[in-house]
């Protein structure tokens, strides 16, 4: 679990850098995404499989819809492909 809060942190850090120099409308498309990251930093923190993967499933195709301008938006984009990726594969979603 520890693993999956830094993988998060990391994801949350890069949609903080990227939102600061992003434009009013792209801050739009990282506020939403932070907020989606808060929403999955408390379904892993209450230990909620079920919620956790309906959340990472809905923030990764988010991600796919919504490209995020610039190296920090790609950097965000990887953080989440690699939280989700482990996530998965920790079993942390698998009682969903």
């Amino acid at each position: 679990m520890d693993e999956l809060q830094s993988l998060l942190g990391t994801y949350i850090a890069a949609l903080e850098r990227g939102r600061t120099t992003a434009s009013p409308k792209e801050r739009v498309d990282y506020d939403q995404r932070l907020a989606a990251a808060a929403a999955i930093g408390a379904a892993l923190q209450r230990r909620d499989a079920k919620e956790l993967k309906r959340l990472g499933d809905q923030e990764e195709r988010a991600a796919g819809w919504g490209f995020l301008v610039g190296k920090d938006g790609a950097a965000a984009e990887a953080a989440l492909t690699q939280f989700v990726y482990r996530a998965r594969m920790s079993g942390a979603t698998f009682a969903a």
